[in-house]
């Protein structure tokens, strides 16, 4: 199941994030980013992905995806981004992955393509920013 974020499940999304990049954020930028749209994967009560976005004008930013490691290749993350783009409608998509980082197949598979490579974008790590506009839904 996907949601939005509530404040108890703070502790689980820090946990992952901590298990889920090599340089995790601190605890205040984690708060501050959750204060933009926020989505949770649910397995019962157990939250085991999240995506947190931010909104500019006509554009948004997917901040961060992550999954639990026992819970990736398994379309959750594709599933937090498909609920990101119907927020979105009609907005651009866009993201930053490091260079190296194998998600970029999976943000590949969900439509975003290439757009810059952004040197030293994580400290000493390449970037790669990555878009796709959001397709409008119309509900008759």
């Amino acid at each position: 199941m996907i949601r939005l974020y509530q404040e108890s499940d703070f502790y689980d999304i820090a946990f992952l994030d901590s298990i889920g990049y090599a340089r995790p954020c601190s605890r205040d930028e984690l708060k501050k980013a959750l204060r933009g749209p926020t989505w949770v994967a649910l397995d019962g009560d157990s939250v085991i992905g999240f995506l947190i976005s931010s909104t500019e004008l006509d554009k948004a930013l997917i901040w961060s995806v992550v999954t639990s490691p026992n819970r990736r290749k398994k379309g959750v993350a594709a599933q937090l981004i498909a609920e990101a783009e119907k927020f979105y409608a009609g907005k651009e998509l866009y993201l930053y992955v490091d260079v190296n980082n194998p998600a970029q197949k999976l943000y590949f598979d969900c439509g975003f393509r290439s757009r810059a490579i952004l040197k030293k974008f994580y400290g000493d790590l390449d970037a790669i920013e990555m878009a796709k506009e959001a397709q409008m839904t119309i509900n008759h």
